[in-house]
């Protein structure tokens, strides 16, 4: 069960994002914390912070939902870059990220403590 909503949470949480970014009145706003309620497995996020289709402060919302709920998270921000970034540099080392990241939790398992280290 883990490994399906791990996986799952790595693609979607971005969607959510996006949607809520543009249209607000499609559902509950993330801040309500109704999206991020039932998560428990790790979630992987990766934003740039010069992103025009989804607003920053969105990500930093997310990650204090996860944190109130104890919940694991790995952030990576990308200084300067957009929604897609465009420097080929940046994708080998989130695909290197994203890789480790499932690795740990999906074919290991590993089991985390329900804190995040300040990068």
């Amino acid at each position: 069960m883990l490994a399906s909503r791990t996986a799952l949470l790595l693609v979607v949480a971005p969607a959510i994002l996006a949607a809520q970014t543009s249209a607000e009145k499609a559902g509950p706003s993330l801040r309500s914390g109704r999206q991020a309620s039932g998560w428990k497995s790790p979630v992987f996020l990766v934003h740039g912070d010069d992103d025009r289709n989804v607003d920053f402060s969105r990500t930093i919302g997310l990650v204090s939902l996860l944190r109130a709920k104890g919940v694991y998270y790995d952030l990576t921000v990308i200084p300067d870059d957009v929604h897609e970034s465009l420097i080929h540099s940046r994708w080998i080392d989130i695909f290197a990220r994203s890789s480790d990241f499932l690795h740990r939790f999906v074919w290991e398992k590993q089991v985390t403590a329900n804190t995040n280290d300040v990068l």
